[in-house]
């Protein structure tokens, strides 16, 4: 089995070392870098929230799984992650 593209183990460092649990807040986290990388820094806070100002824009099981398919990651997350 070739694990050179494995990053199963460094993403769960990842996520040990900086305190997340579950997967909103992971998924917070790739939308946010998703929208960094796309944007630049530093990022818009006021394009960051949804209109009712409860949750990042753009997150969702959806573009969750869309990035992580994109990175040739088939695993899926729910459809209500934030």
């Amino acid at each position: 089995m070739d694990t050179s593209n494995d990053i199963s183990k460094p993403l769960s460092d990842f996520k040990g070392q900086h305190g997340f649990i579950g997967v909103g807040a992971m998924g917070t986290a790739l939308i946010l870098t998703h929208k960094a990388i796309q944007n630049g820094l530093p990022l818009d806070l006021h394009s960051l929230v949804t209109v009712g100002g409860g949750q990042v824009a753009g997150l969702s099981g959806r573009n969750i799984n869309r990035l992580l398919e994109e990175q040739g990651i088939q695993h899926r997350v729910g459809t209500e992650a934030g």
